[in-house]
This record gives C-alpha cells, sequence and structure tokens, in this order.
C-alpha cells in the first residue's frame, strides 16, 4: 500500500500519491511528475509471506507476495532483496517478528513486521488470491 503526501515548497501546495497492487492515483498533482514515478518506484515493497505453506494454501495469499517460510528465511536470503523495503507477513505478527529480527541480524534495514497479518488483511476486506 501506497499513501504519500507531497508539499511543494514556496506554493503551500500539497499533493497525494495512492496505490496498491501496482496502480496508483495522484491527488492534485503537481505540473512536474516526475516525482511521482520516483516515489511509486521505490515504494515497491517486496512482501515476504512467512506462513507455513499450508495456510497460504488454504487461506489465500495478497498477491505479488513471496513465500518463503520463518524456518527455512536463513537459507534464503539471497531470494530477499537488501536494498528496500521488505513488508514480512503470516497470520497475525508473531512469525513475521522472527522473520523480521533474522533479516535484521542479516543487515536488512528497511523491514515493516505487518502486525495482524493475514487475520488482519482479511478482516479488512482486502483482496486474497488462492
Amino acid at each position: 500500500m501506497l499513501f504519500e503526501r507531497i508539499f511543494s515548497e514556496g506554493l503551500a501546495h500539497n499533493s497525494y500519491i495512492i496505490g496498491d497492487a501496482g496502480k496508483a492515483a495522484v491527488i492534485d498533482p503537481r505540473r512536474d511528475g516526475d516525482i511521482y514515478l520516483e516515489i511509486a518506484a521505490r515504494s515497491s515493497p517486496f512482501l515476504l509471506d512467512v506462513r507455513d505453506i499450508r495456510n497460504r494454501r488454504a487461506i489465500g495469499y495478497i498477491r505479488n507476495s513471496h513465500h518463503v517460510y520463518v524456518g527455512e528465511l536463513p537459507r534464503h536470503l539471497a531470494e530477499i532483496p537488501a536494498d528496500g523495503p521488505v513488508f514480512v507477513f503470516c497470520d497475525a505478527g508473531y512469525k513475521a517478528g522472527i522473520a523480521a529480527s533474522i533479516l535484521a541480524q542479516h543487515g536488512y534495514r528497511d523491514i515493516t513486521n505487518v502486525l495482524g497479518g493475514m487475520t488482519a488483511w482479511k478482516q479488512a476486506g482486502f483482496p486474497v488470491v488462492r
């Protein structure tokens, strides 16, 4: 999910970029649109699903997420980009917290543990792939 406010110095102008799943909308855009392309390019997080594969199959998953079970994470670090944001989720947040700690121990700096995980995602009515 992308939501960012862009303030234009000297104009007292705010615009917003809101997006998800590879699509975005700009509200009250500035005349120079390059800023929105830059924000969209840098804000695409790597979605890391660390749940058991049975839960992923039974409950579904977030589109474009990558699956690596938390217990196998140390052997799959090369598959996870270290130069951008990584959003880690599981069923409710416990395994994601462990995974975030493992990533931090290996030098990852831009890590977000998605609290509530798939439980919160589904309760909010967000789309799930089966």
